[in-house]
């Protein structure tokens, strides 16, 4: 009875650390997302809504790959920070100003623009030795999909970080491939 107290437990407690969400590939991205932009995170501003923080990230939009949005689009997230006092959701897309970003945006019923699959609609633009690469971050991400009729854990569809223009090919030939 104590071992499985304790399994029972340490299973809680795994799935306490992250937010559960289901996995996207890329096609399933480009074919969710009503907007896919590359940017620059210019502010994010924190406020009180419904009893919880909500942030509104102002991002420049620099080149729209699929869809149409104004030169300055707002990116509403879950958590943030006021006066001293922060909400946090695990596996939740978070931006720096000055950050550039691949985005992947959801119109929400509200009309807000938020990212698909969570942190999976954002790429971190990065300038490195080896030229420039796209990096994810799923800190907090428990990623499953459908097997056999029962939700299974998997690993990210993209890798950890890859080259701009790989990423730019790969993104192209799902685009193409999308239904119209």
């Amino acid at each position: 009875m104590r071992v499985l107290l304790c399994l029972c437990l340490s299973l809680w407690a795994s799935a306490a650390s992250a937010t559960v969400v289901e996995r996207f590939d890329l096609p399933r991205l480009v074919e969710t997302a009503d907007l896919i932009m590359i940017g620059a995170v210019l502010s994010s501003k924190a406020a009180w809504r419904e009893g919880r923080i909500v942030t509104t990230v102002q991002v420049r939009n620099d080149a729209a790959v699929k869809g149409a949005a104004d030169a300055t689009i707002a990116v509403e997230v879950l958590g943030g920070q006021i006066d001293g006092l922060g909400q946090a959701v695990k596996g939740m897309a978070t931006f720096s100003p000055g950050e550039r970003v691949a985005l992947f945006l959801q119109k929400a019923p509200s009309g807000a623009w938020r990212t698909v699959g969570l942190s999976q609609g954002k790429l971190r633009l990065n300038a490195g030795v080896a030229g420039l690469t796209l990096v994810r971050a799923f800190d907090g991400l428990s990623l499953v999909e459908q097997r056999d009729g029962a939700w299974a854990k998997v690993e990210p569809a993209l890798p950890a970080e890859v080259d701009l223009t790989d990423f730019l090919v790969r993104l192209n030939q799902a685009l193409i491939a999308q239904p119209h």
